[in-house]
């Protein structure tokens, strides 16, 4: 028995464990840009910082809740940086079954997560009325995707 155990503290000395680094992801807040959103679309908020972090999929990486004054809702939120944007866009997936009216977002209520090798967390200090939208019933469209390369031909009328 005492064999099996040195054998058993030996072995798991001697196992290479690989950790990755996760960096401090920490973003203040600068405001919304998108004050008026259609029936279903995407509040945008943009934050300072994170000139290290780069991600232009729109995936849920946490969940923040949202508050007309009457009802509280949950929405999924993730992270959008391009190479040359001076911010972090977080972006939150308005859903069409949320009624019209005056928002707000929870942002600051949002506990750090780990995100990828980042351990973010946000900032909003003094700027909570920065997080307000109204949402309409009309359609607006809003338009994302990853950079693309388009090549011009001359014998191609249209792309």
């Amino acid at each position: 028995m005492l064999h099996s155990l040195i054998l058993f503290l030996i072995s798991f000395l001697t196992i290479n464990c690989i950790v990755e680094n996760q960096m401090d992801l920490e973003l203040s807040l600068h405001g919304v840009i998108n004050r008026e959103i259609g029936k279903k679309g995407t509040a945008i908020a943009l934050f300072f910082g994170g000139e290290q972090f780069q991600s232009t999929k729109k995936e849920t990486c946490f969940t923040s809740r949202l508050s007309n004054d009457n009802d509280n809702y949950t929405v999924d939120c993730g992270l959008w940086r391009e190479n040359n944007s001076v911010c972090v866009s977080v972006i939150c997936d308005i859903k069409e079954n949320f009624p019209a009216g005056n928002y707000r977002l929870f942002l600051d209520e949002v506990e750090p997560f780990d995100y990828g090798n980042y351990h973010v967390s946000f900032y909003i200090g003094e700027h909570i009325e920065n997080l307000k939208f109204k949402k309409v019933d009309k359609d607006i469209i809003d338009l994302y995707s990853d950079q693309q390369n388009i090549t011009i031909e001359k014998a191609v009328d249209s792309y």
